[in-house]
């Protein structure tokens, strides 16, 4: 755990990615940004057979992903 706080200290995105996505859900995947919870728009709670799937965002520039599943 605490290399990924050294990998954040040095922007080192690349590995981040490489890693769990849940550790880099902040970043946008498409332009390399990173962004705080109150700049991305983050959609509803989608659910599948009544069990919970995933939330989507999008980023400031539109880019959408996955940011919890």
């Amino acid at each position: 755990m605490h290399a990924l706080f050294e990998f954040l200290a040095a922007g080192a995105w690349e590995k981040l990615d490489g890693r769990h996505q849940d550790f880099a859900a902040f970043r946008c995947r498409a332009c390399g940004q990173a962004y705080c919870e109150r700049c991305w728009s983050v959609g509803e709670p989608e659910y599948e057979d009544g069990f919970y799937d995933r939330t989507g965002g999008r980023c400031p520039c539109g880019h959408t992903q996955t940011l919890d599943d």
